[in-house]
Formats: C-alpha cells, sequence, structure tokens
C-alpha cells in the first residue's frame, strides 16, 4: 500500500539493538507497546535473522544490518 524508502547505506541507531530498532520503526508506526516485541521478533524470523533481537548493531554484518533495515 503506503512507499517506502530503503537507503544503500543501513540507517539503524548504533546504540540501539536490532529488535530495538525495528520496535522504533513500528512505535512510529503506531503499533501497541504490547505488541511490538513479539512483532519485531516475527519480522527478524521472516528475514532469517531469528535470535538477532538483543545484537547490537556492530555485532551484526553488512547483510544482517540490511535486512534489520529493511
Amino acid at each position: 500500500g503506503r512507499p517506502a524508502l530503503m537507503f544503500q547505506e543501513h540507517a539503524l541507531f548504533p546504540w540501539l539493538t536490532a529488535g530495538k530498532n525495528i520496535e522504533l520503526a513500528l512505535r512510529l508506526r503506531g503499533v501497541a507497546k504490547t505488541d511490538r516485541r513479539t512483532e519485531a521478533e516475527r519480522l527478524l524470523e521472516l528475514v532469517r535473522l531469528g535470535g538477532a533481537h538483543g545484537k547490537r548493531v556492530h555485532e551484526l554484518s553488512g547483510g544482517m544490518r540490511q535486512r534489520v533495515a529493511l
């Protein structure tokens, strides 16, 4: 439905974990606080990054960072 923008370089906040970066985007979309973690974990599973919720950006490879940003 809605257009999106994907940068060539990842646009993640380095002080947040992979999961918290996703949760921030969900928060900006109006997703309820109680649903954000579950949805972030589902999205990480979707891009084959299950278990990466607590990893910091510097702990991820370039490809992993791109998938989190996606």
